[in-house]
């Protein structure tokens, strides 16, 4: 289908659903999210006509940048969308989380969430609601309709609800996500399929509950594996990569575009689907499309490890054992009495951490004089909230093309990025809406991912509760339908004690 033919019935969809239906009735609620996608990326594709359903979706809805959350990781960011609250309040930083006395790291889950979904708040206030493959949401939440968890899987069984759902899902051949996974020379191809595979399985699954469930007032499904395909095959498209290899380009280069046309035709068979569902039931679709951060090719490699033990100049050797470090990106200091057999007093905790702080924040390379870092912050610089204990002492966010290696040893500080890992996630993601209630056109300045939960919440007719730190993001909507649906939240629910009443990510003066 072209882009005309695209836009064409996605405006005829237009018409039936706003002829249908009364503004009193909440919409019926489709959410996709595309995990890593940025507006960067797909913006020359839709204008080449690649991505048509997409680009329909845009040309008749509204759209812009979306903000992650620091670190610009798809647990985090996931769980601050579903909850609207920031990490220091829903209590998840990362994949793993540590033991501060074995100094082991186990597999975060969603069971470490302290705060509730949107999906479990709208099903407890009597809405059907389907759930497929948001991360960080195994164990699944009972809900009244269905919910298939995402990664990370600690094992094979109890990732669906209801139980019987995940019977047949395993049956049918249903494949989870993995965590981690590394491009291997000469397997390429091996990769890719699984993939695509995984999408096709993923895809085949969205289209089946959604028309088993029907009456669903909220569908939420992630595709996430654009993510994984942009992490290993962005070397492929990118001449500029130093590992682009001109052979492997003709076989390997469209890799990432070739999944992206398949989840634009997943998205139009989605909304189809949706747009049908609610013309049935004499109802308005609202389409919202999302992503839980951006995506950029890593150039250079920048060893924190390394440039702290061996820093340049007259600077001491910072020699503390970073034996909690998940990523380079977020670094932990072991404190006496936090840690296991960590020696350091408050004190010589806070100066140290200063030091690195300046240090990370100033480096520059030497092969172009660039900072590889963007930004730094202490913990309590970005989080707010009964959690911000569990999290990295230390986050920063990498320059484009930078990436901050976890790397021990006697590597240098910067160099190549490794073969593996071409992409990266930046904090710049995307956000699409599309149905009668939103106006149209490219918004100005930038949302961010901790007001998806509120404005979902608002626009299935329900009280966005007080505690929510993010705002509804009126600006998407009408003045007509903003007129006819005033915002409701519920004052009564007390914040948090020191509850900034802002995102923090808005707080830092680099994303303004």
């Amino acid at each position: 289908m072209t882009r005309t033919a695209a836009s064409v019935l996605l405006s005829l969809l237009v018409v039936l659903s706003t002829s249908c239906g009364s503004r009193s009735t909440p919409p019926k609620l489709l959410v996709i999210g595309i995990d890593g996608a940025t507006f960067d990326l797909l913006t020359p594709w839709i204008e080449a006509g690649e991505l048509p359903r997409l680009g329909a979706l845009i040309d008749s809805g509204v759209s812009g940048e979306l903000l992650s959350v620091i670190p610009p990781l798809s647990p985090p960011a996931w769980t601050t969308a579903a909850t609207g609250v920031n990490p220091g309040r829903h209590g998840i930083f990362d994949f793993l989380r540590f033991d501060p006395d074995s100094l082991i790291a186990y597999t975060e889950t969603a069971a470490s969430r302290r705060v509730p979904t949107l999906w479990t708040l709208l099903s407890e206030r009597g809405h059907r609601v389907g759930v497929l493959n948001v991360p960080m949401t195994d164990p699944p939440d009972p809900v009244e309709g269905f919910h298939v968890a995402g990664l990370p899987h600690t094992d094979q069984e109890g990732f669906a609800h209801p139980p019987g759902l995940e019977t047949r899902l395993t049956r049918g051949g249903y494949l989870l996500d993995t965590m981690g996974g590394a491009l291997i020379e000469g397997r390429e191809a091996e990769l890719e399929e699984q993939i695509v595979t995984t999408f096709r399985h993923r895809k085949r699954v969205a289209l089946e509950l959604g028309a088993e469930y029907p009456d669903l007032d909220l569908f939420w499904v992630v595709f996430t594996g654009t993510d994984r395909v942009q992490h290993f095959f962005w070397k492929f498209m990118d001449a500029a990569h130093p590992f682009h290899d001109p052979d492997l380009a003709p076989r390997f280069g469209d890799s990432i575009l070739n999944l992206y046309r398949e989840v634009d035709t997943a998205i139009g068979e989605l909304v189809d689907q949706a747009a049908a569902q609610a013309q049935a039931s004499k109802r308005e679709l609202a389409v919202v499309i999302i992503s839980d951060h951006g995506f950029f090719g890593v150039h250079r490699a920048f060893r924190p490890q390394s440039f702290l033990r061996n820093p340049p100049g007259d600077d001491p050797p910072i020699t503390v054992s970073y034996s909690l470090e998940t990523n380079a990106a977020m670094l932990y200091v072991p404190l006496r009495g936090r840690e296991r057999n960590a020696t350091l007093s408050q004190q010589e905790h806070d100066v140290i951490v200063g030091d690195i702080k300046q240090r990370m924040t100033t480096a520059v390379d030497p092969q172009n004089l660039v900072s590889p870092v963007v930004f730094g912050a202490r913990r309590e610089e970005i989080f707010d909230g009964r959690y911000v204990d569990k999290a990295p002492d230390l986050l920063f966010l990498a320059r484009e093309p930078y990436y901050l290696v976890n790397e021990e040893g006697d590597k240098e500080p910067f160099g190549s990025p490794g073969f593996s890992f071409s992409g990266h996630h930046g904090i710049r993601g995307m956000l699409v809406a599309w149905g009668p209630m939103f106006g149209q056109g490219r918004l100005e300045g930038r949302q961010s991912l901790i007001d998806i939960a509120p404005t979902l919440m608002y626009l299935a007719g329900e009280t966005v509760p007080g505690y929510m730190e993010g705002t509804v993001l009126t600006r998407l909507l009408t003045p007509e339908y903003l007129s006819q649906n005033p915002v409701k939240r519920d004052q009564s629910e007390a914040r948090e004690t020191g509850s900034r009443d802002l995102d923090p990510v808005r707080m830092i003066p680099y994303l303004q």
